[in-house]
This record gives C-alpha cells, structure tokens and sequence, in this order.
C-alpha cells in the first residue's frame, strides 16, 4: 500500500525548521530595512542641494537650502524675499533617520543653513551671519552605531556636493 502526501510529524518538523530560517532572518532584514532608510533620506538631501545650487545658477541669485532641527529641509530664496521654492517634511519617506547638519567651523547646529550664490559656489557667511553647512550626516534613530550605514553629503567652498561612505576603505571612490 502506498502513501502520499505528508504525516503529521513530517509537518510539524518542516514547519519547525521554517520558523526557525525566518526568525533568523529577521533581524537582518530590518537592518537593510533601516538602512535603506538612511540612503534614501541622504539621496534626498543630496538631490536638495543640488536643485538649490542649480536653481542659484538658473536665477543668478542667492538660494539657501535650511535644514530644520526636525530633520525637514528647504530650498529659498534668500532673505529678504524668502520665498520657498521647494520643501520636504521630516520623515517624508523614510523612518526613524535623522539629519544631522555640521557647519564650516566642525559644530553641530539646527536649524542650519547653507547659501549658493548666482554662480554656484557656497558663501562664507549666511546672510544673518551664521556659519554655512559643511556637511550633513544621516543616521537611524533605532539601530546601533555598528549596524548603522554612516552615509554624509559634503559640500565644497566651490558649491560641489558629493555623497560619501565613511566606513568605506582608504581608496575607495565611496570614501570620505
């Protein structure tokens, strides 16, 4: 006499192991979660910088891009117009990331500004006196720092802005 199909046991071991591969998969899979998280919100930065430079050179005026202590960020024209070209909500598309902007003289500051000129470049000084934005660093609020993909956008004197890899190696064109 022949049997088909699985006995009782044969599926509770099989469900067994299944639950097992998937509890193991788990946390690895909410890490590259988060750290799509934290390339996404830098991929946003990054494009808000640029349009603000590209916008500063189509105008031939001052555009400052803010970001805000709330991790929102957005692009205007300088004061005293002010007038807002584009913005983005804290969080908009991502989840627990942080924005974390560091300004010319290596401090951390929020809201935080940096200025492009008529032709591109980043001024030295905001128009309300405050010090540009160097660098804007992107971090998860919920995975621990070695398990946290350390992601920043820099912005050179001359208005160049660039994502790089802080963990990357000496080298490597992701490099820091």
């Amino acid at each position: 006499m022949s049997q088909r199909g699985f006995s009782l046991l044969e599926l509770m071991v099989g469900l067994t192991i299944l639950g097992f591969a998937v509890s193991m998969a788990i946390p690895s899979y909410m890490q590259w979660t988060q750290n799509t998280y934290i390339r996404n919100a830098t991929e946003g930065v990054l494009n808000g910088l640029q349009q603000a430079r590209s916008l500063a050179l189509q105008r031939n005026t001052r555009v400052q891009f803010v970001v805000a202590a709330d991790s929102a960020w957005t692009i205007r024209l300088e004061p005293p117009a002010a007038t807002v070209l584009e913005s983005r909500l804290a969080g908009e598309g991502v989840r627990n990331v942080i924005v974390r902007p560091t300004l010319t003289d290596g401090s951390a500051s929020a809201p935080a500004i940096v200025t492009f000129d008529g032709i591109g470049r980043r001024i030295g000084a905001n128009e309300d006196g405050s010090l540009p934005i160097s660098e804007v660093g992107v971090d998860s609020t919920v995975l621990a720092a070695a398990d946290s993909r350390d992601l920043r956008v820099t912005i050179g004197a001359g208005g160049q802005v660039r994502m790089c890899d802080s963990n990357a190696i000496a080298g490597d064109p992701r490099a820091c």
